[in-house]
């Protein structure tokens, strides 16, 4: 199947026969296959070895300059944090749309290129892209969730820093290293300049970070909006003033 001249193979699942496969839900997808594995952790390089690199020629002067991760290597995935699903894509090349192909075959998602459709009916479900940035010299490592405040929950990205948290807390089940750097990316692969200083004011710079005061900040009686992460509620008031959303409406 083609759409907008970008092949479709179809996708076919690995038969789980394992129990701790199962109850594990991390996948990796290779060759229009999805299979089990017990950790994600020992396929995060494997950009390295296929030489796919952020490539600075397709990106803004602007961004480019901006951007800490040019010259890694860079693989894609996604994780839903209510199934603990995560897929990782071991693709010969980063095809438009590949995220697309890691979700096909799941229930509650569009096919192919509709789910990247703002008007989606499904969209991508509760799946969030990421990638997986390497650093050649092995001294930093990021793990680059797409994010955005405006964006519908359903398209793909995290709209809220809880909603992170859970896809982070999901990547460490799945064997993501701790220690990893999590950056809130854009649509220019780069984080915004206040999702930065918002992380950095919270302490949220590895992923352990996040996995460890998340919750703790952004509880339902806490002073911390879950949705921006500014903290806009010492005085219990009903609407955060910074972003508008009603916090309470997260934990029901």
């Amino acid at each position: 199947m083609a759409h907008g001249g970008i092949r479709f193979r179809p996708i076919r699942v690995f038969n789980i026969t394992r129990r701790r496969l199962v109850k594990n839900g991390a996948f990796v997808f290779e060759a229009g296959i999805r299979r089990p594995v017990i950790s994600l952790g020992p396929y995060l390089r494997e950009s390295l070895s296929s030489r796919h690199f952020m490539d600075v020629s397709l990106m803004t002067e602007k961004d480019a300059t901006r951007c800490k991760w040019v010259g890694y290597g860079i693989i894609k995935g996604v994780t839903n944090p209510t199934e603990s699903l995560s897929v990782l894509a071991l693709s010969k090349s980063l095809v438009r749309g590949l995220h697309a192909d890691l979700i096909s075959g799941f229930e509650n998602v569009d096919s192919g290129m509709e789910c990247y459709s703002p008007n989606h009916k499904k969209g991508f479900g509760n799946f969030v892209r990421w990638v997986f940035f390497a650093d050649p010299k092995k001294e930093k490592d990021f793990f680059g969730i797409d994010f955005s405040l405006s964006e519908r929950p359903t398209a793909g990205v995290a709209c809220s820093l809880i909603s992170a948290s859970r896809v982070i807390k999901t990547v460490l089940l799945h064997g993501v290293p701790p220690d990893t750097e999590c950056v809130l990316l854009d649509p220019t692969m780069c984080e915004p300049e206040y999702l930065t200083s918002v992380r950095s004011t919270l302490g949220f710079n590895t992923l352990h970070h996040w996995a460890e005061k998340a919750e703790r900040l952004f509880k339902p009686d806490g002073a911390y909006c879950p949705r921006c992460g500014l903290e806009t509620r010492r005085k219990k008031i009903s609407f955060c003033s910074r972003c508008g959303c009603k916090p309470e409406l997260f934990w029901k």
